[in-house]
């Protein structure tokens, strides 16, 4: 998280989804993340509301509404295609979502943030398509918002080792001069392992140690990209598979699972590499990063 915030009435309005959505945000609501660099970003135009006994916030029915009846008819149906491409990707129809997610782009004149449109691709074994398409889509990150795309850029890099695209591969990984360092340690390490400047092994010292409490999802992110590592850099199918068993039964026990496509990459990879049961003893080593 980028932001706290106690109470925030935000001018739905302001964002408009031919321009795309704030990102990382799952669910039917947009929601703000400020840059680490400034602190501020995104705020222009919010209203902090003069707390008092008498105040009462808005229901997200009401925001909901207020939402949609800002937007134009392009817009909507921006809205409502990247929604169904989202719910059919958590789904693994992949053909279905990227049909859907190929109209929001085209109405949206390909300026939309839409990093799930090259997920969707990477999943269809579409691996230069879907380097690009992660890219372009880390740029525009980086550009409008100013923190590091790092989720982007590590598919996109595992896009390339197994697209055998090697040559792309620092390519992926080279962030836009100038943007602050990654904070959230799991991806900051991820990168350094996806570089070859760290041991996979190092994704441990980013895990909770309370399992049952950790809300940042350390403990399903470091799994889950540790696998994506020993698959695509390592070749390691029994490793990699162990490790996104461990991030899919993480993920299973996330309470707001379906408001999140993180929550259900684990188990879409586990379904398209069409990998067994892993056995306690691959478990228990890879829990332990070994």
């Amino acid at each position: 998280m980028r932001l706290k915030v106690v109470c925030v009435v935000v001018p739905l309005q302001a964002w408009s989804f031919s321009l795309g959505s704030p990102p990382r945000r799952e669910g039917g609501l947009p929601s703000v993340r400020a840059s680490s660099s400034n602190p501020e970003a995104g705020l222009s135009g919010f209203v902090l509301p003069d707390v008092s006994s008498d105040f009462e916030a808005p229901t997200l029915d009401q925001l909901e509404a207020e939402y949609w009846s800002t937007l134009d008819d392009r817009e909507r149906k921006i809205l409502v295609a990247t929604r169904k491409g989202k719910e059919y990707l958590k789904l693994g129809q992949l053909d279905d979502a990227l049909s859907n997610f190929d109209v929001a782009d085209d109405l949206g004149d390909g300026e939309r943030y839409l990093w799930q449109r090259g997920v969707t691709l990477f999943y269809l074994e579409r691996y230069e398509d879907a380097f690009d398409d992660l890219l372009d889509n880390a740029d525009l990150f980086e550009e409008r918002y100013g923190d590091p795309a790092s989720e982007e850029r590590l598919l996109a890099a595992a896009a390339a080792k197994i697209g055998r695209l090697d040559d792309r591969v620092d390519e992926a990984l080279t962030f836009k001069d100038g943007l602050p360092k990654e904070s959230r340690v799991v991806l900051r390490l991820a990168t350094d392992v996806f570089r070859g400047d760290a041991d996979p092994a190092a994704l441990a010292k980013a895990t909770a140690r309370d399992d049952a409490n950790d809300p940042m999802r350390r403990n399903l992110l470091a799994h889950f990209y540790a696998g994506l590592y020993f698959d695509a850099f390592r070749r390691d199918p029994q490793r990699a598979a162990a490790h996104m068993a461990l991030a899919d039964n993480r993920a299973n026990r996330e309470t707001d699972r379906n408001n999140d496509i993180t929550c259900h990459l684990p188990k879409l990879h586990i379904a398209k590499r069409k990998w067994h049961p892993v056995d306690d003893d691959a478990l228990q080593r890879a829990a332990l990063f070994q």
